[in-house]
């Protein structure tokens, strides 16, 4: 009888020890804060140039409901490159009390399929509303990726109102790679950085929760962030090695781009027709994309390796329709035609 009464308290007492529970929590923390984040450990571990699994944990405790939107407890998956080994989710009470675990069947499943978009990526989400805060959960995932052109990112820091007690992000190599690192703000909040022969671990501690004011700046612009990349890598199944912009680029075109530029012998002479009084190239670009947006429309195509590599411009003509890339391309190759010179490039946009 004795042994079963301490079974029954080993979750309480395990999870007391190894996180901090809600009247531990300093009043600091709790000032502006809608949750807490108690302990996030993330561990990327490359075990080749296409292949790395990243492990997560991370506890967090819930103020208020208004809290519940910083949990972001999800993770995306596809049906070849990348796999969600393990997931789950453990609710404790306020004393450090389990009260529930949800399990990967509990969690929501989503197509990422949106709109105009066609993509094989799921999402599986976490979404509950417990019936009183402050409420603790722990969120643990195991995921597989095969492209390795993309490593996971570090933000400890992620929103308005959310103080962080801790955030560590590690990342280990083969001794066969070579690991680039950047970490923006570092003067925002200090942050430790530990390097050993193959592993680099960061860590960020006690940064109280900041108050989302009127006018407040974009909060991504200030806050300490960390990227990361391997100078060889994996690109759905194509591989890849660079070290500067340059062999990026050429690995890009020569990999992705190259041939893709081809238009049938009727739309070469559709498009000589179109242009055949003008000289000037900047006019020629002009009738030509008013021509492109004429008879085609966007879809966004993100299928494996389509999500970087741009339809072929024959088939965006027969289609009349293509993403960001295949719409580029398809002018590009017109231009191309005409002897306009142009190349693609990538932008970002935002509020």
């Amino acid at each position: 009888m004795r042994l079963f009464f301490w079974l029954l308290l080993l979750p309480s007492c395990v999870f007391a020890q190894k996180n901090i529970l809600v009247n531990e929590i300093a009043e600091k923390y709790k000032q502006h804060a809608f949750s807490v984040v108690n302990e996030e450990l993330v561990e990327v571990k490359v075990l080749s140039y296409d292949r790395f699994t990243v492990n997560t944990k991370k506890t967090i405790t819930v103020l208020n409901e208004r809290g519940l939107n910083d949990l972001n407890f999800e993770e995306y998956y596809t049906s070849k490159s990348r796999k969600i080994k393990n997931i789950r989710v453990l609710m404790y009470d306020d004393r450090g009390n389990l009260q529930r675990t949800f399990k990967k069947s509990d969690f929501k499943d989503y197509s990422l399929n949106q709109g105009m978009s066609i993509s094989d990526s799921r999402l599986l989400s976490f979404d509950f509303k417990p019936s009183k805060y402050p409420v603790i959960f722990v969120f643990e995932s195991e995921v597989e990726s095969k492209n390795t052109a993309f490593l996971p990112k570090w933000y400890p820091i992620q929103t308005y109102g959310q103080s962080i007690l801790v955030s560590k992000f590690s990342i280990e190599i083969p001794a066969t790679l070579k690991l680039n690192s950047k970490i923006y703000n570092q003067s925002f909040n200090p942050i430790e950085e530990k390097k050993e022969a193959t592993v680099v671990e960061y860590t960020l501690q006690n940064f109280p929760a900041l108050l989302d004011k009127s006018l407040s700046p974009n909060f991504q612009r200030f806050i300490p962030k960390g990227i990361f990349s391997l100078d060889k890598v994996n690109l759905e199944q194509v591989a890849g090695s660079f070290s500067n912009w340059e062999e990026l680029g050429n690995w890009y075109y020569v990999n992705l781009v190259k041939g893709t530029e081809i238009l049938s012998p009727a739309t070469k002479a559709k498009v000589h027709e179109l242009v055949k009084e003008v000289n000037d190239p900047i006019e020629k670009a002009k009738i030509l994309y008013e021509y492109m947006q004429s008879k085609t429309r966007y879809i966004s195509i993100q299928l494996g390796l389509g999500g970087w590599q741009p339809m072929n411009a024959k088939d965006v003509d027969v289609l009349g329709y293509g993403d960001c890339k295949g719409l580029t391309n398809y002018l590009r190759a017109m231009l191309k035609e005409v002897g306009v010179e142009a190349y693609p490039v990538l932008l970002y946009g935002s509020s």
